[in-house]
């Protein structure tokens, strides 16, 4: 008889152990199982110390070769702007204020690293808060030349310029008379990096026609605006007149239609920015989904402003379709053009639990809900861990105390889900798009805490913002060149009353290494004399005892000179000499741990005789390890 485990694969909690496919695994942690064979995954790397701030966010400006990390404490969504040569310009929002920074503010020219932005600005222009006056002035002839309306707007050092200010009263301005317009306010908002006032009329006397810019006022200025200084210069006022003639400028000298009617600043408490490729931006707040005009991403109208029947716990996007996640139904926002979007509640009753677990990709968007993790797109909508989990397995997945009270923070990484517990070590993977779609943990140094991270497209790396001790750090996912330590622990090999007597495992094993200084047992605790287990022994590593010819595994290093033993050896250990493995392989006899043993040879070996029904086969390494593995009751079997 012979048990063959022909290739690795996750877990399926949702089927019974001994029920798996012989492939499967009861538990699959630390282990990259990508290709078949069981593999750890690289340790983090040290990327960027940053400090004690407590940081939620994290997102690379660049701009010529450098970069700048900006940092925030609120958990905040970026987005790049899509424009040429910008400078390494970023917006974001935090459900505080919209705002915006490129590389030299933020950095303060270079001199910084990291951090809150040195300087940065509110994203979007305000609407001037009141009316200008308009004053006929001159001396008439009597014809009516003209009647006109007058509107202004803020402009910024970027160009950006905000919804108008509301409309002057019609005045008819006589042959031989101007208008001077009063009440600018010239003490700006503060935080919008306003530098200019643009100034624009009506040519025809309508209020609902067209408003065109003043140009003639700007003759001989630098630019197609006014300053705030020019006109505090002016006694705060303006004149719109033709200095050839001192009348009213023209109708045939104004300059462009406005553009900006409807360029409404964004909402304080906006979150969730996203850029769609139709350069639309989109946000929400509460039960509201904004969208910007196309390339405009500080302009919201009034008109591209979608309402939910619930309160909206974060947005995705594939393509230029958007999916709304909320506390109740889902909603789908379907259009390249936001004037003429259409709006879906979808029938699927599957709440988002996390603002930040829902990821988007090239055609469908992924989040948590309390079944599974759903999954919506154009080809497919549904639970995609159905086959993976019961709705009980899931909420207790996602629950320490009260339903769903683990925080999950989460990333679209090589095709797979990787879902991180906020605050903790911990978390799981989800290969939910392959044939062979499974589950798997990960745990990282028990030092860390994961409060964010940044999935970089362009170099493919997962940054993680990690707090240890009282200290932030960037660090790169699988970044080094050590490996983790993993585990993984086969079905329930259900089998008649029988034995096995022997089993061969492949794999890259390195001999047992010898410890530093001796040691002694009292049951499965271990004492050192002159050992340093802290940088020679972990959790799942084991020991070797010559007089014994056996081996223990390591639950867990107390420190330096003390650990303590899975199981004891048979007989207490007085200042002995040790080895120890980082590979191994437990057998499991019917649901008793039978045999221990380190992998530091390809060859067959034998195990001790013993008669049961139920075989379970658990491997931890920290190298590689290749299918088959083969349990046997011949040694002619595993060849």
């Amino acid at each position: 008889m012979l048990i063959e485990i022909p290739t690795f694969r996750g877990e399926l909690p949702k089927i019974p152990a001994r029920d798996l496919p012989i492939e499967y695994a009861q538990t699959a942690s630390n282990a990259d199982l990508s290709q078949g064979l069981l593999k750890p995954f690289y340790l983090t790397n040290a990327f960027k110390t940053l400090n004690t701030t407590a940081w939620r966010s994290i997102f690379p400006i660049e701009s010529g070769g450098v970069t700048f990390w900006l940092c925030t404490a609120n958990e905040s969504h970026f987005v790049n702007a899509p424009v040429y040569s910008s400078g390494g310009r970023v917006y974001w929002t935090d459900g505080v204020r919209g705002k915006e920074t490129n590389y030299t503010l933020a950095s303060n020219a270079g001199a910084l690293t990291y951090g809150s932005p040195n300087s940065s600005y509110y994203l979007g222009m305000p609407k001037p808060s009141e009316a200008l006056t308009a004053t006929v002035r001159g001396t008439g002839d009597g014809t009516v030349s003209d009647s006109v309306v007058y509107i202004y707007t803020y402009v910024s050092s970027l160009g950006y310029e905000g919804e108008p200010s509301d409309p002057t009263s019609l005045v008819s301005v006589e042959g031989g008379q101007y208008i001077e317009l009063g009440n600018f306010k010239t003490s700006v908002p503060a935080n919008y990096n306003i530098v200019g006032i643009r100034i624009y009329r009506t040519s025809t006397g309508i209020a609902e026609t067209d408003f065109q810019l003043v140009t003639e006022i700007l003759t001989g200025a630098s630019s197609d605006y006014i300053t705030p200084a020019e006109i505090i210069a002016n006694s705060d006022i303006w004149d719109d007149k033709d200095t050839g003639d001192n009348e009213l400028t023209d109708a045939d000298d104004l300059g462009e239609v406005i553009t900006c009617v409807n360029y409404i600043e964004p909402p304080s408490a906006l979150t969730g920015l996203l850029a769609l490729p139709n350069g639309v931006v989109a946000a929400f707040r509460v039960r509201e989904v904004y969208l910007s005009e196309p390339y405009v991403h500080y302009g919201f109208p009034d008109d591209y402003v979608l309402t939910t029947h619930f309160d909206i716990k974060a947005i995705g996007h594939y393509g230029t379709t958007i999916i709304v996640g909320t506390k109740g139904n889902p909603y789908k926002i379907n259009g390249y053009d936001p004037q003429a979007v259409s709006q879906e509640l979808l029938p699927d009753q599957q709440s988002c639990l996390f603002t930040r677990a829902m990821v988007s990709g090239e055609t469908f968007v992924l989040y948590p809900s309390p079944d599974g993790l759903y999954k919506i797109g154009d080809d497919f909508k549904g639970n995609v861990t159905a086959a993976m989990f019961t709705k009980e397995q899931w909420r207790a997945l996602l629950t320490t105390s009260a339903s769903y009270d683990k925080t999950i923070i989460a990333f679209l990484y090589d095709d797979k889900y990787y879902a991180f517990f906020e605050g903790t070590n911990e978390g799981f993977i989800i290969d939910f798009a392959s044939k062979t779609q499974a589950y798997a943990t990960f745990t990282l140094d028990s030092t860390y805490s994961v409060y964010g991270g940044y999935m970089d497209l362009e170099d493919d790396t997962l940054y993680l913002l990690i707090k240890i001790g009282t200290t932030y750090y960037i660090r790169e996912w699988e970044g080094s060149s050590s490996f983790m330590h993993c585990t993984w622990k086969s079905k329930i090999n259900v089998t008649p009353y029988t034995f096995f007597s022997c089993m061969k495992v492949n794999g890259d094993f390195s001999d047992d290494s010898s410890g530093t200084g001796t040691i002694s047992t009292s049951g499965t605790a271990v004492t050192g004399v002159g050992t340093s287990f802290y940088t020679q022994l972990k959790a799942g590593y084991v020991i070797y005892d010559s007089s014994s010819k056996t081996y223990r595994e390591i639950a867990s290093v107390t420190d330096a000179t003390h650990c303590v033993l899975v199981t004891a050896f048979t007989s207490n250990l007085t200042a002995t000499a040790f080895k120890y493995n980082s590979s191994m392989v437990n057998l499991y006899l019917d649901d008793s741990l039978f045999f221990t043993r380190a992998l530091n040879q390809t060859s067959p070996f034998r195990i001790p005789s013993g008669r049961g029904r139920e075989w379970e086969i658990e491997l931890k390494t920290e190298g590689k390890i290749y299918p088959p593995v083969k349990l046997a009751q011949a040694m002619d079997e595993l060849l």
